[in-house]
């Protein structure tokens, strides 16, 4: 079976990835620092046998990746998932070297951020370039995704409309809506999106581009909001609040170039579990 080392393995979409890869029978390598990540988020994964957590800055550098690599069980690695926030050049770097060694096909998640801790900063486009250049100039196999903001369990930082909305319904206080809530988002549940990542990474692809991750379900904020109040069992109380621009859905959907029909999870099945875990983790009675 395949081998996979996942940067930022122990956040929210990183250890999503992880169980999926391990359900697969995949041994996978988590690098991360826990700056946002959890150990926590890692237990069914690790409880696999099939993950090796290393626990070092992710602003890593070639030589350190190639001694992780040599000192994992396996001594290859097939994947490479760089998953975590904007770290610097260098991380990023030390991969598509490693990648490039070792034949192996690096995953890029390219989103805009940065990290406060280091003052570092390094937008999408920075990323795609760096991405691009190496398949272009070195003939690295690479995948450049762009994953919208999603929902579910282990979100510390998902979407950030569903996220407040979570707080309120389990804190039973009114529901903060901008403007009068009938304003249309794109939402996902992180399984569906992770489903969706884990084809992209397999498939050939003709023309080295971007591909778009997730964004296909658009509902309204009040309908959101509506339904969580019935997972909680509270009647609908809103809080209204001056109109903000809302991202609109991605231009490129995931849905030809190979790739099998995607599974979508309800949205009042995604809320449920995503409002169960969320009650827990706050310690609140569900």
């Amino acid at each position: 079976m395949a081998t996979s080392i996942v940067f930022g393995g122990a956040g929210f979409l990183g250890s999503h990835l992880v169980d999926a890869l391990t359900a697969r029978g995949e041994s996978v390598v988590v690098i991360d620092d826990l700056t946002t990540g959890r150990l926590s988020n890692l237990g069914r994964a690790i409880s696999s046998g099939r993950v090796t957590f290393v626990y070092v800055d992710l602003a890593i550098d070639a030589d350190l990746l190639r001694k992780i690599v040599r000192s994992s069980q396996t001594k290859r690695v097939d994947y490479l998932y760089w998953f975590v926030p904007p770290s610097g050049d260098r991380g990023t770097s030390a991969s598509i070297d490693v990648a490039i060694e070792e034949r192996a096909r690096l995953i890029v998640s390219s989103v805009a951020g940065s990290r406060p801790e280091t003052g570092l900063k390094w937008d999408a486009a920075a990323v795609e370039t760096v991405v691009a250049a190496a398949v272009r100039d070195r003939g690295l196999d690479a995948r450049i995704v762009r994953v919208w903001p999603c929902y579910g369990p282990r979100a510390h930082a998902g979407d950030a409309v569903v996220e407040a909305l979570l707080e309120a319904a389990v804190a039973r206080r009114p529901m903060p809506i901008e403007g009068d809530g009938l304003q249309v988002r794109p939402i996902t549940y992180v399984l569906d999106a992770i489903d969706r990542l884990v084809e992209v990474a397999r498939l050939p692809q003709a023309a080295f581009e971007p591909i778009e991750i997730g964004g296909s379900d658009e509902r309204s904020v009040l309908e959101i909001a509506r339904i969580l109040a019935r997972t909680a069992g509270t009647e609908l109380v809103v809080e209204c609040g001056p109109a903000a621009h809302r991202p609109r859905g991605p231009r490129r959907a995931l849905r030809t170039g190979g790739l099998a029909a995607a599974r979508t999870t309800p949205l009042e099945q995604g809320l449920r579990s995503t409002y169960a875990w969320f009650a827990n983790e706050t310690g609140q009675f569900v």
